[in-house]
Formats: C-alpha cells, sequence, structure tokens
C-alpha cells in the first residue's frame, strides 16, 4: 500500500489537493482510502448521548454504526497510527492519503499559503512536492522542489506520487 501524506495549516488547500488526487487515483481504478486529522479540541464525530455514543461509554470498542447512508467504526483514540494502517492494508486499498498530522510526516507533500509557509512546514521533512494555495501565487521549485498547480496540474501530481518511491 502506497501511503501519501498531504500537511498544511489551516486553508492551505489540503483538502482540495487531497479529493483532487482521490479522483485521480480512482480513475485508474486503483483503491483509495483517507484519513482526516481534525485538530478541535472538543470535536467528536460520534455525539454524546446518541447510542454508539452509549455502547463505547459502557466499554465496547471498537463500536460500529450502520445506517442506509453509511457505515462508521468508532475507536478509543490512543488506537496507534500502525494499528489504523493495518485495518487499511486489511481492506486490500492500495493508495492511502493523510491529511494533516504534520508533527508525524516524514515524507510529504506540503501545501502552503505562501512561501514562508512552505519553508516553515517544510523544515525537518522530505518533501516530495509543493502545492495548495502557494501555487496560484507562486510558480517555480523551492529549494529545488517544485510547486505544482492544484487544480491543474492534478493528473502530473498523481503520477509522481504514483511513482514515486517504487
Amino acid at each position: 500500500m502506497k501511503i501519501i501524506h498531504v500537511i498544511g495549516h489551516s486553508k492551505s488547500g489540503k483538502t482540495t489537493l487531497v479529493t483532487g488526487l482521490i479522483r485521480y487515483f480512482r480513475s485508474k481504478e486503483l483503491s483509495v482510502g483517507s484519513i482526516k486529522s481534525i485538530h478541535r479540541e472538543d470535536y467528536s464525530v460520534d455525539k454524546e448521548g446518541g447510542n454508539s455514543f452509549l455502547h463505547r461509554k459502557a466499554g465496547a470498542s471498537p463500536v460500529c454504526t450502520i445506517t442506509s447512508q453509511d457505515i462508521a467504526f468508532f475507536f478509543e483514540p490512543d488506537l496507534s497510527f500502525d494499528s489504523i494502517v493495518k485495518i487499511f492494508e486489511s481492506l486490500n486499498t492500495k493508495i492511502l492519503i493523510i491529511e494533516g498530522m504534520k508533527e508525524s510526516a516524514k515524507e510529504c507533500v506540503v501545501c502552503a499559503k505562501d512561501i514562508k509557509d512552505a519553508e516553515a512546514l517544510a523544515e525537518g521533512k522530505k518533501v516530495i512536492l509543493f502545492s495548495g494555495v502557494l501555487s496560484s501565487v507562486f510558480e517555480g521549485d523551492i529549494k529545488g522542489i517544485p510547486v505544482f498547480h492544484t487544480k491543474e496540474q492534478i493528473d502530473e501530481i498523481g503520477r509522481i506520487l504514483q511513482e514515486h518511491g517504487q
């Protein structure tokens, strides 16, 4: 399974890039999974007082909810990242795209608002390419690493990421 890590600050173009990549890889008939990190202290998808919340509070883990629209699994927040990746592997996911979790990214795509933001985010990381809002105000390279336009060059970005590390 190929893991693609996309990092950047809020409103830097991460979700636009990630959804474009998902569409690109699906057009190549590859199975794509995603992880979206949400950094809000008191935020939970599982709503307090709901039945699945009560199941979890009683001690069940994981808890699965099934509706006519979707299926969701809830795990305790201490589930390791490696365990999460193994779940995707068990589902035969070919491409796993992680949006966020910039602290844990080693090799990644950086979405940035400007050059200063890009350089700060790239510090200590192996950056494959830059994109995001930056691409609408800057063309070229940053420290030898190319900047790609998120929407206009999504196929090229997808090809690079698919071939990267193989």
